[in-house]
């Protein structure tokens, strides 16, 4: 059963990654919440019929196909328009850096991001690690959902530009303002009103943890803009930048603390010396994404680039050049996020083609050149 779950987790997360690539979001949140009314209903159920192990594992396997069912329309419809099967041989060769390098590179990025919990429980008394265990729990969980959302949303619009050709700075460089802008608000919100709220939420017993907390959530202003775009180097073919980043910010993480450690320092001062040094690799993760653009790729794994397609001539008094765009409106486009980030336009100059397009965020005019859809 143990293995039946694992393989349906490995289904799930590959469907998953095919229904972004298609911009079904509303398909994966529906999915998603099957899961997870399987989840509790199947192991419940089971549960009181047979409380045991085998019952527990069974659980899990229910509700995890039942959210894999909810992907499965996506797969039919893609295997419905796919007009030739490529041989497994040539995926195998054609991806051979994911499971080369990416593979390695997350089981050394979830020890990277465990490894503050484990150092801090030998280097101090459980009472003063558990501080640091209920700030982050306070950070990680928001901070997480903002990420992981954002990065799907952002791998799905890369495929789309890669695949027709697009530029992939300026989708860069939007989606780490959006994140930026998100979250700093976020967490300079929070950073002004954690002197009230731990205390009346929580008790003033967790008053100590409030050093920790604000180092965290410092770090998560830069934390979450890299996050979102992490995938930058394995959709540019850079998987083992990835590796290579991963061991060096473990290797930064574990050489912090032994400096804390050696220089005896208490912990609010240790965890601002791991606040720092882990947003120093960060940073370095932001600007190994705009190399990685730069950089020519060899052997991507990513699928051969089209033509890229224009949607103006720029004769055509329907031209959306920047310069025009500029002297038209200088208002925002917003788009509601409704249904997998099904956007509407709601504000300023839209171009004809434009109009109901499934566009991947916002954007802000004037800020950089408009992507090429």
């Amino acid at each position: 059963m143990v293995g039946l779950s694992v393989w349906l987790i490995g289904a799930f997360q590959a469907l998953s990654a095919l229904s972004i690539r298609h911009d079904r979001f509303g398909q994966i949140a529906r999915a998603k919440v099957t899961q997870g009314l399987g989840l509790a209903v199947g192991q419940v159920a089971l549960g009181l019929l047979s409380p045991s192990s085998l019952a527990f594992t069974g659980g899990d396997a229910v509700g995890r196909l039942a959210g894999l069912s909810r992907l499965l329309e996506t797969y039919r419809k893609v295997s419905a328009d796919q007009q030739t099967a490529v041989p497994a041989r040539t995926l195998l060769r054609e991806y051979r850096q994911f499971p080369l390098y990416s593979m390695p590179a997350a089981g050394i990025n979830a020890l990277g991001a465990q490894a503050p919990v484990l150092l801090l429980g030998f280097a101090f008394a459980p009472a003063l690690a558990g501080l640091y265990v209920f700030a982050n729990r306070l950070v990680a969980v928001p901070v997480g959902l903002v990420a992981r959302t954002l990065s799907q949303v952002y791998l799905g619009e890369v495929g789309q530009v890669q695949a027709k050709g697009g530029r992939l700075q300026p989708v860069l460089t939007r989606y780490l303002l959006a994140a930026l802008l998100a979250v700093g608000a976020g967490c300079g919100l929070v950073l002004l009103t954690a002197s009230w709220f731990i205390p009346w939420l929580f008790g003033t017993q967790w008053l100590p943890a409030l050093p920790v907390l604000k180092a965290l959530l410092t770090l998560a202003i830069i934390q979450v803009p890299a996050s979102a775009v992490s995938q930058t180097l394995n959709a540019t073919g850079r998987n083992h930048w990835q590796l290579i980043w991963d061991i060096a910010r473990l290797l930064a993480v574990v050489l912090a603390f032994m400096l804390a450690r050696q220089f005896r320092m208490d912990l609010s001062q240790t965890i601002w010396l791991y606040a720092g040094v882990s947003a120093l690799c960060y940073a370095v993760l932001i600007l190994a994404a705009y190399a990685s653009l730069e950089t020519p790729r060899t052997n991507s794994g990513s699928p051969p680039k089209a033509a890229p397609r224009k949607l103006h001539d720029a004769r055509s008094p329907t031209s959306y050049s920047r310069s025009t765009r500029t002297q038209r409106s200088r208002h925002f486009n917003v788009f509601a996020f409704t249904h997998g980030f099904i956007h509407a336009p709601v504000h300023g100059t839209v171009p004809p083609r434009l109009q109901g397009a499934n566009l991947s965020c916002f954007r802000l005019h004037g800020l950089y050149p408009q992507p090429q859809y």
